[in-house]
């Protein structure tokens, strides 16, 4: 029960927190943008205060029935655990890696190359598979065709290291299944006949999901004493693991594996014959509860089974420049599960869209760039020779694995229950409405899709855009003014790609999202487009939700000239149900509509001109707080419209609105202009009185010698205040702004009555005369006047 009053606590503190930081604001991708946003999400990266052991198991390769049975597979893994006096019901943590060669060596031929470059310091080239057939790989001269050189097996397993070692730091019993031997690169099993195929798992990931039971089905027999631990691991795992404390991570095909293994174990979807009798409840022991799942540029529907992850918190990492699987397939997971109305339980679901990142640098053995690069290159991450694809030496991105670290240690800390430690909160970071923490935001750029979940408990949908061009979901006229608006699939979001069935005859996907297209030549107030969710004089309410969430994305530069190079904006209001408007409110406040991004390597127009073009379409998600309309009167609603005022031109798609009830309710700090049905908006209370500044210091950085702030100054400066009015404690970090400068604060002693706030002192080298102002609840504000910098000393 602490648990869930904690996790709710998270995402709706401003709902029943007394204590909301209300106005960070963000610098956005787009160049003089910012962004407001709820809050801070905590860093979920670095050590923790356990040192760490590791080892492995490795058990002779066979035929077993449960994972293949027609070839040899092999029980292997490293294991990661905290070194601590006893280990007992530690959270799980199982990664699984994709399709990769099985074989590498550290010579790059002619074939690959183009010319021959020795790489006696790397990066591997791993361009054989023999291991996946014969368990070894061959030296010079041996093989068939015979080596060039020698090869050593690729540990594909080992290159989660960096993010294991730092979750068994903090407590976490870590194990990354090696899926070499029968499965990586391997054929598809075909239950067919001669000429006449029958293959229903054509990328092996129902199999990756068996070898993922199977490591579960022995963890849990060493887990209760059935069996004993494998001596090579140097410990007991009796009694260790906590399998109610269960993370699946998987990357590439090792996404869709780890995604079939929640199926299959769950029940939420069915193997394939002869597989689907087989009982893995029965055969592991313990109850396992699957946390989360974790999908690093994951594939989708290499099977005949359509995986979702209702009823887990879920999220896909997706890098921008991928040259393998170049048409974003985890989207297509993300999208279908937006319509997953009956979600039980009711579980977020995000993307975290990297730009600039590839597909191979996640994984630290994977180490020859599978992209060629960027359309943008000042996204990039990684560096990469166009000719070759290898730069002798460079074997990864330190940036784009601190994207993996921040990613998936937020929502491997974020999901599980651990009584001494309370990390519910990290599962922000896939929040739009809260600020990403420094140590992704110096690394990459980030777009987000998020919801709290699909479950019509949480959220509403509002429009979709599946009914003809014209008429919203409700079946009621939509209105257009000066604008172009087409009910579309959008492109790269399964059209115009294919699966295949069984018998490998080729079946079109679906548009896994339809979306508005909507284009205008010119800005203005009567350019507009309004959804009817009700017909005139009635509406819905909205009063019980906390925020308006949709998807948003721009036309790609190849299809239209009318974006611009500068980041989009329009406006968005609610229509009361005698049509009367609310306040308008900027959409560039809660997201930043700028790219699209991508890669030459996902442009298909050679094949023909409808096919993707390289640029991504993500449709990332904004979330408006209801606050932010300014009234209280939502409980009949209209419509939503949309007004193009502010960019002269524009092509873009917005789709999946919803109203979700969890969220943070705030409204930007900066004052609007009030259109709100005539009534006078909600004005913060404002203290004036008892507030006191009673002392401000600069503080030098070491070696700068400044005496007080100036232009270009090194430093801060420290703010003491005290006011007669406390100032709640909330969940967010207290910030007082000097103007529009931010600055971090936290309390001095038992009182809440004394703060200390932190200002970077190069920020207030032109804050002169600004006023200070402490925010408190979305309704309170105290005011210690304007700020000198003859305060200072």
């Amino acid at each position: 029960m602490r648990r869930q009053f904690q996790n709710l606590f998270w995402v709706v503190c401003a709902t029943f927190c007394a204590f909301v930081l209300y106005m960070t604001v963000l610098a956005s991708a787009g160049a003089g943008q910012t962004v407001v946003v709820a809050g801070q999400a905590p860093d979920p990266t670095g050590r923790g205060e356990f040192s760490v052991a590791t080892s492995q198991y490795r058990l002779p390769a066979s035929v077993d029935p449960t994972i293949m049975t027609d070839r040899a597979t092999e029980i292997w893994a490293r294991v990661w655990w905290p070194k601590k006096e006893k280990l007992e019901r530690l959270p799980l943590v199982v990664f699984l890696h994709g399709n990769h060669g099985t074989c590498g060596t550290f010579f790059c031929s002619v074939a690959n190359c183009g010319r021959l470059i020795p790489l006696p310091n790397g990066p591997r080239i791993d361009d054989r598979i023999d291991y996946t057939f014969s368990g070894t790989c061959p030296l010079r001269g041996q093989g068939d065709p015979p080596a060039e050189f020698d090869y050593v097996v690729t540990p594909n397993h080992e290159g989660y290291a960096y993010l294991a070692e730092q979750l068994a730091s903090r407590g976490f019993l870590v194990v990354s299944i090696n899926a070499n031997r029968g499965i990586t690169a391997g054929p598809p099993q075909d239950f067919g006949t001669p000429g006449q195929p029958f293959i229903e798992d054509r990328g092996l990931n129902l199999a990756r999901a068996r070898l993922v039971l199977k490591h579960l089905e022995l963890l849990s027999g060493w887990n209760r004493g059935i069996e004993a631990t494998p001596a090579s691991l140097g410990l007991s795992l009796q009694g260790a693991i906590n399998f109610r404390n269960v993370v699946l991570v998987g990357h590439s095909r090792g996404g869709e594996g780890v995604r079939g293994a929640y199926n299959i174990y769950t029940g939420r979807n069915t193997d394939i014959n002869p597989y689907g009798s087989i009982n893995w409840k029965s055969l592991i022991a313990d109850t396992v509860d699957f946390k989360g799942i974790f999908e690093i540029a994951p594939v989708d529907r290499q099977t005949v089974r359509t995986l979702n992850a209702e009823g887990t918190t879920w999220s896909v990492m997706l890098p921008g420049c991928d040259g393998d699987v170049i048409n974003q397939q985890g989207l297509w997971v993300y999208d279908r599960m937006m319509k997953s109305f009956s979600e039980t339980p009711a579980r977020q679901k995000a993307f975290y869209y990297v730009l600039g990142a590839n597909h191979n640098y996640w994984n630290t053995e994977w180490q020859f760039s599978d992209s060629s690069g960027c359309f943008n290159s000042a996204v990039q991450l990684f560096e990469t020779d166009p000719a070759t694809g290898v730069l002798p030496g460079v074997t990864g991105s330190a940036k784009q694995r601190t994207t993996g670290s921040a990613s998936v240690l937020a929502l491997a800390r974020g999901v599980v229950n651990r009584a001494d430690d309370d990390d519910s909160g990290f599962l922000t970071n896939f929040d739009p409405q809260f600020q990403l923490p420094a140590v992704v935001t110096s690394a990459a750029r980030i777009q987000r899709g998020f919801i709290a979940s699909p479950s019509s408990d949480v959220t509403q949908a509002l429009e979709d855009f599946d009914q003809p061009t014209g008429t919203s979901q409700f079946g009621i006229p939509n209105q257009a003014s000066n604008v172009v608006v087409e009910h579309v699939g959008v492109i790269e979001h399964g059209i115009p790609f294919t699966t295949r069935d069984a018998q490998l005859r080729r079946v079109p996907l679906p548009a896994f999202v339809r979306a508005g297209r909507i284009t205008w030549q010119r800005a203005g107030a009567d350019v507009f487009f309004q959804i009817n969710l009700a017909g005139p004089g009635s509406g819905l309410d909205f009063s019980e939700f906390a925020t308006l969430d949709f998807r948003l994305d721009r036309e790609t530069p190849t299809r239209t000239p009318l974006n611009p190079v500068a980041p989009s904006n329009f406006h968005i209001q609610l229509v009361a149900a005698d049509g009367t408007l609310f306040a308008p409110v900027s959409v560039s406040d809660y997201v930043s509509l700028n790219g699209p991004f991508g890669t030459p390597d996902a442009d298909l127009t050679f094949i023909n001109p409808a096919f993707p073009d390289g640029f991504h379409l993500n449709l990332q998600t904004a979330r408006i707080p209801i606050d932010a309309f300014l009234s209280d009167k939502v409980s009949n609603i209209r419509a939503i419209r949309l007004t193009f005022d502010d960019t002269p031109t524009g092509k873009i798609y917005v789709t999946h609105f919803r109203g979700s009830s969890q969220g943070s309710s705030f409204v930007p700090f900066a004052e609007r202009a009030s259109e709100s049905m005539g009534e006078t908006p909600r004005a913060p209370r404002v203290i004036e009185q008892g507030n006191v500044i009673e002392n401000v210091q600069f503080v030098p950085a070491a070696g700068a010698g400044v005496a007080a702030p100036a232009a270009g100054a090194s430093g801060t400066v420290r703010l003491n205040v005290r006011t007669q009015t406390p100032i709640p404690v909330g969940n967010e970090l207290p910030t007082m702004f000097i103007g529009s400068v931010g600055c971090d604060g936290s309390y001095v002693s038992g009182s809440t009555q004394r703060m200390v706030f932190e200002c970077p002192a190069e920020d207030l080298s032109t804050a002169e005369g600004q006023p200070i102002k402490v925010r408190g609840n979305a309704r309170t504000i105290w005011n210690f006047g304007n700020f000198s910098n003859t305060m200072v000393h």
